[in-house]
């Protein structure tokens, strides 16, 4: 499979988990899972990269920092390793396509992970269940659709050739970011999105400024021919 098409994407999952799964239990899990889910052996899902998020604060932690600070933080009463708690995880993941199969249907069943009551929304979530330690696993959202990298030998695409991303969350438009040829993980892929959407909100506030001062010079001017005309008239 040296020269496989591989298709790569990203899912945010909500799962509430007892105890304190390792980063190689989480790993694995989501790699049965995404297998399960697309219909291919596991040796298929050629990379998983998994990172724990608050996404109150939209920041990424390690698993392994995940897992230092919830030992620390033990209570007095019952410990925190005991008790079920609500995490969300960022999936980043690369599927080699087989030779007997087209790079669309992957995409496809990978993409329908996230629709909620699909059989492959379903196949993943068993997974997941069937895991010790996990108690729910709730909503799962696709922030970067899957999409086609090439061969595995040669240089792959970034994922924004195919994203395009929301400016703001009460307007709908739509910022497509250009391609690359990149291959980012997904935390330096979402550094990036921030830093162009930063960029394009400060041109867009910039460009309002200048705006309003030219109004306000041709107000200005406006107003000082109206005088010249009126000292005009009364003289």
């Amino acid at each position: 499979m040296a020269n496989a098409t591989r298709v790569a994407g990203v899912l945010e999952v909500e799962v509430d988990v007892k105890g304190n799964l390792t980063k190689m239990v989480i790993e694995d899990m989501f790699k049965r899972a995404i297998a399960a889910a697309v219909g291919l052996p596991g040796e298929f899902v050629a990379k998983v990269e998994v990172s724990e998020i608050n996404r109150s604060a939209k920041e990424n932690v390690s698993l392994s920092e995940a897992n230092n600070t919830s030992n620390k933080n033990l209570s007095s009463g019952v410990r925190r390793l005991q008790a079920i708690q609500t995490k969300w995880f960022e999936v980043y993941y690369e599927i080699d396509v087989p030779s007997n199969m087209d790079a669309d249907a992957i995409i496809e069943r990978a993409d329908r992970i996230a629709v909620p009551g699909s059989e492959e929304s379903q196949l993943f979530r068993d997974i997941l269940m069937a895991t010790d330690g996990v108690e729910r696993v709730g909503e799962i959202i696709s922030t970067l659709s899957a999409y086609e990298i090439g061969a595995t030998t040669a240089p792959s695409k970034s994922p924004f050739s195919k994203h395009c991303i929301r400016s703001g969350t009460d307007s709908m438009h739509l910022i497509c970011l250009s391609s690359q040829e990149l291959t980012l993980p997904p935390r330096l892929s979402r550094a990036l999105t921030s830093l162009m959407i930063l960029s394009l909100f400060i041109s867009f506030r910039n460009a309002k400024r200048k705006g309003r001062k030219r109004r306000r010079e041709e107000k200005d001017a406006e107003t000082k021919d109206a005088e010249e005309k009126g000292h005009q008239l009364r003289s």
